[in-house]
């Protein structure tokens, strides 16, 4: 087992026993399920009313480091924690701005669509639109891709996203997948 699932069996039962909601965000996320080919970190997301009880948990494990938010980024709690010898993220009502306006990246059980190996993963179709206002086309290609081959689009996490203020062009996008898939 490397680092990063260590790392990820010391959060979870500290979180299964404080009932914390949270989801396996990020490139790990995509790692588990198949979609990227390696992750560096871990990102964590956490409803915002269990965002300030995760910080004793992890700095139970670890410690905290300063950290500083840059545009587009508008992320109401995040934290960033050194365990062992990599980084964990933990974010609740991440915001990304851009013209339109701020998205808010939504977090909560309904946005959990996933659990391998007991680890909770928040929805692929939630970082589908988070990616693309952050430019990582990559890996909205590969997420678009997965979402096609699988079939097994969330249609109403994606419709709550098309509620948010988007760039037309991720709104675009993401009506194209919607009018693609296959009728109910």
């Amino acid at each position: 087992m490397n680092e990063l699932h260590q790392t990820l069996a010391l959060i979870k039962p500290r979180f299964a026993e404080a009932a914390l909601t949270w989801g396996l965000g990020g490139s790990l996320m995509l790692l588990k399920r198949g979609i990227a080919r390696e992750a560096r970190d871990i990102d964590l997301l956490l409803a915002p009313e269990d965002a300030a009880r995760s910080h004793e948990i992890l700095l139970a494990l670890g410690t905290s480091l300063p950290v500083s938010t840059k545009p587009p980024f508008h992320t109401e709690h995040f934290r960033t924690y050194k365990i062992g010898t990599l980084s964990v993220d933990v974010m609740s009502r991440y915001r990304i701005g851009h013209a339109e306006g701020i998205y808010e990246h939504p977090f909560n059980e309904q946005h959990v669509t996933a659990v391998i190996d007991g680890i909770p993963l928040s929805a692929l179709e939630d970082w589908y639109v988070s990616y693309q206002l952050i430019g990582r086309n990559e890996r909205v290609e590969s997420i678009e891709s997965h979402l096609r081959e699988n079939g097994t689009v969330n249609r109403h996490l994606l419709l709550l996203a098309l509620g948010q203020p988007l760039p037309d062009g991720v709104r675009t996008r993401v009506l194209r997948l919607l009018q693609d898939l296959p009728p109910l």
